[in-house]
């Protein structure tokens, strides 16, 4: 039983290398980095608003500058920036204009990650235009709200572990919680993401541990993130505050890698009993010595036959 589930994951994870490497993923993740860039400060302006909204404000500022800790000046200018664009966006013309791009920037993304989506899977139909723009803006409105009330709940965990810091088991046991529920908000992220991004039937317990894989990499990625910040302080003197851009864009970067390759997991998760190859004819086929064209049209007439319509 032990011999089986071992082969099973070994198979799972070398089929989902092959197509990751043979599908142009990581310049799907380039273009999704791009689109990430034009959006970010949409994003960032409707996070903050929300939470101005909680009343929430303080703790998100506190928040995003103790996550560009090592970079003062960025943090300042980004958030300057947001609170700027959030006063012009309250009046004359610019409240149209600027509502029209925020949309725009935001869906586009979303669109984009939707159609990478169901690239992974083999999907050719997307969905009808105005679901998916209910499903967009659904989404624009309900995730900055989850990351606020994430982080009031953050708060709230925090004050309760200060309280109970005298406690010696109650007390250790609110610290781990608190420690490890980033690692849980993000996994649950990841499921939620798997499971109904794609234009198809995917099944819960098939994202389930890509979902986790996923919310641990990206968590212990952030880590390193804001730990790696201190190596490019020195590059101040020439840079200024661009300094930490190199290290953001190359953060964006290996986020969607690790978003899509947690995609690509769950497809062969879920697909793994239909696609019906053994890792002979695997590594037998000269998928990465083909061009693109030749790689994709090899891919269809390899799996095309094993697997059943999505």
């Amino acid at each position: 039983m032990i011999i089986m589930t071992l082969k099973k994951i070994y198979r799972t994870l070398v089929l989902t290398i092959r197509f990751f490497t043979t599908k142009r993923v990581m310049t799907q993740a380039s273009a999704l980095t791009y689109s990430t860039l034009l959006a970010i400060v949409p994003i960032l302006a409707v996070i903050f608003a929300i939470a101005r909204g909680f009343g929430y404000n303080k703790y998100i500022e506190i928040w995003f500058r103790d996550a560009l800790s090592s970079q003062p000046q960025v943090a300042d200018i980004l958030t300057d920036f947001v609170n700027s664009y959030l006063i012009h966006t309250q009046s004359g013309i610019f409240l149209g204009v600027g509502l029209l791009f925020m949309l725009y920037t935001v869906l586009m993304l979303v669109n984009n990650v939707e159609e990478t989506f169901n690239e992974i899977w083999q999907v050719s139909n997307a969905r009808p235009i105005m679901r998916s723009l209910t499903n967009y803006m659904a989404m624009f409105f309900v995730f900055p709200i989850i990351i606020v009330v994430s982080m009031g709940l953050s708060i709230f965990m925090a004050t309760i572990a200060k309280h109970t810091d005298g406690l010696l088991i109650l007390g250790q046991a609110m610290r781990y919680l608190l420690d490890f529920s980033p690692y849980l908000l993000l996994s649950l992220l990841f499921v939620g993401l798997y499971v109904y991004m794609p234009n198809t039937d995917v099944k819960i317990k098939s994202a389930i541990v890509p979902g986790i894989l996923s919310g641990v990499a990206m968590q212990l990625l952030q880590l390193f993130y804001i730990h790696s910040q201190i190596w490019v302080t020195g590059y101040n003197a020439i840079y200024g505050s661009f300094a930490a851009l190199p290290l953001f864009m190359l953060w964006l970067q290996i986020s969607w890698t690790i978003c899509l390759f947690g995609a690509q997991l769950t497809f062969t998760n879920q697909n793994l009993d239909r696609i019906g190859i053994n890792l002979d004819e695997i590594n037998m086929h000269p998928l990465v010595d083909m061009t693109d064209d030749e790689t994709d049209e090899a891919a269809r007439a390899l799996y095309s036959d094993r697997l059943d319509s999505l």
